[in-house]
């Protein structure tokens, strides 16, 4: 039996991803919406919808970086982070730029 290999999810439509977002989330730096993504797919919409009730999600992490208050939530509610540092070194891109706990009081609990 040959199987049909299935892609990962937000994978589909990855080309597609970025202009969404932009259409969707113009605010947003052209960085952090193809950095989001890069990291989410198809999904990096579904990462973002809580910011349009609740725009300070949109904020960075940490300065200088493309990681968004978005994610520490989405991170904690469909990903099951549980700490800060489960956040900032797993989940994101912080850990690999160098940021060890700086979202401390960022997150969404």
């Amino acid at each position: 039996l040959a199987r049909t290999p299935a892609p990962l999810p937000g994978a589909a439509g990855l080309g597609d991803a970025t202009g969404r977002l932009a259409r969707r989330f113009p605010q947003l730096e052209p960085a952090v919406r193809s950095h989001l993504a890069h990291l989410y797919g198809s999904l990096a919409e579904e990462v973002l919808a809580p910011a349009q009730a609740q725009p300070a999600l949109l904020e960075p992490l940490v300065h200088g970086a493309p990681d968004i208050a978005a994610q520490a939530l989405y991170a904690r509610t469909h990903e099951w982070a549980c700490t800060d540092e489960d956040v900032a070194q797993r989940r994101t891109t912080l850990g690999i730029r160098g940021h060890d706990l700086p979202v401390r009081g960022k997150t969404i609990a």
